[in-house]
């Protein structure tokens, strides 16, 4: 599948004395979605956090697209290409749905909102806003406020304003988080769809979508990787079962 989009090595992270990550190393390949699944309170937030440069590593490193960006910032690290959606939706609750897609392309931008000085330029930024949103299914919505719109729907926005910045890599932090078992499953195949297309790194409680979804599957509890593997793999793990205290997750 080619060399690593994505390289974690050996990431430690502690607040005082609480060690929340522990020589945490894991890769993301070409076109692969790598799910990340754990138990509350295994760190997975802050890994996360660690990998967008929210939070700066104690020790270990980042690499993204074969560059060492451990020191880089957020918007750094989204010029490179890596997009993230929030366990919290982050959209602009007073603002149109196409007007959230926009803001999201204007700040990944080095110039800001200079970049849209004259008509030309904001009538560009519609245009592709409007791409993302009929991608996401939410063509018709665009002119809708973002507060007039479903859970499910507010979802897609913010799946549509990672897209619009036509990322290299994007992270989903609990996409189906709040979400009803019809929004789900269509949040499901939405990400389906975009397989093979855009490498995903997926951190997910909804074992479906993580079956559904994942090449492969990598298992952190207590700030450690326990397990990575197949997602059948991961499900038969001793280990596994152990750590999830015998809970079955499988779909």
């Amino acid at each position: 599948m080619g060399e690593p989009i994505l390289r974690l090595e050996a990431l430690d992270k502690s607040f005082g004395a609480l060690h929340v990550t522990r020589a945490v190393s894991l890769d993301i390949r070409p076109g692969e979605v790598h799910a990340i699944i754990g138990p509350n309170g295994a760190g997975k937030t802050t890994l996360i956090n660690q990998i967008t440069g929210q939070l700066t590593p104690d020790a270990g490193h980042v690499r993204f697209k074969g560059h060492d960006v451990t020191g880089q910032s957020v918007h750094e690290r989204a010029r490179l290409g890596l997009a993230r959606t929030f366990q919290i939706t982050s959209v602009m609750p007073a603002m149109t749905a196409r007007d959230n897609v926009v803001l999201a392309i204007v700040s990944q931008s080095r110039q800001g909102f200079r970049l849209w000085p004259d008509a030309q330029l904001r009538a560009q930024g519609r245009a592709a806003a409007d791409e993302a949103l009929a991608t996401v299914g939410l063509g018709r919505r665009a002119g809708v406020i973002a507060a007039d719109l479903a859970h499910g729907e507010r979802r897609a926005l913010e799946l549509a304003m990672a897209l619009a910045q036509q990322p290299a890599l994007l992270l989903l932090d609990e996409p189906m988080a709040g979400t009803g078992k019809g929004e789900t499953e269509r949040l499901t195949e939405l990400l389906r769809g975009f397989k093979r297309r855009i490498p995903m790194l997926l951190v997910e409680h909804d074992m479906g979508a993580v079956f559904a979804l994942a090449d492969r599957v990598s298992v952190l509890v207590e700030g450690a990787i326990i397990a990575t593997g197949s997602p059948a793999e991961v499900a038969a793990s001793s280990a596994v079962k152990t750590a999830y205290l015998g809970e079955d997750i499988t779909p």
